[in-house]
């Protein structure tokens, strides 16, 4: 990875020697994270202009340690987008399970990002302003609202709006 978010779990039983039990690292910059009911939520973003070789772009990719040590690419058809984002980024969010760090890691991607993201203990909240989303006779500044649920280490689309003005 030419730039990449490394988050690791170690037990800290013996201070003098911590063990490295986990470690996830996702392609892109970190943004922001959450402990939430046992396990971490991670926010990523990978520009898409990074993401290119020989002239052609390719989907961001992460590694877990408790899958394997290869690299999975997070592929175009599992991936979801913001339809009113136009940015050139790549989200990605992930949870690690704290408790059970055997468990390999839920990773997600989205295409674009928002203009403001905010992460509470139960859920991503994406913010996205267009002009002239309600009638496109006048030149009116709208705000979506796009909702990633958080639970037991699962993300999910959980709800989306708009209403005008900005954030």
């Amino acid at each position: 990875f030419s730039h990449s978010s490394i988050a690791c779990v170690y037990d800290i039983t013996n201070p003098v020697k911590p063990a490295k039990l986990k470690e996830l690292e996702i392609e892109g910059y970190y943004e922001n994270s959450i402990l939430y009911n046992g396990y971490i939520y991670l926010l990523i973003r990978a520009p898409i202009t990074e993401l290119t070789k020989n002239g052609h772009y390719y989907p961001p990719s992460y590694k877990d340690s408790a899958s394997t040590e290869e690299i999975n690419i997070l592929s175009y058809e599992n991936m979801q987008y913001f339809p009113e984002g136009k940015g050139k980024d790549y989200t990605i969010v992930a949870s690690i399970n704290i408790e059970d760090v055997i468990t390999p890691s839920e990773v997600k991607a989205y295409l674009c990002s928002g203009d403001n993201i905010y992460m509470s203990s139960t859920g991503i909240y994406v913010a996205k302003n267009r002009y002239n989303a309600f009638d496109s006779n006048e030149n009116v500044e709208n705000t979506f609202i796009y909702k990633l649920g958080l639970s037991s280490g699962k993300i999910y689309t959980s709800g989306k709006g708009n209403v005008k003005g900005y954030v």
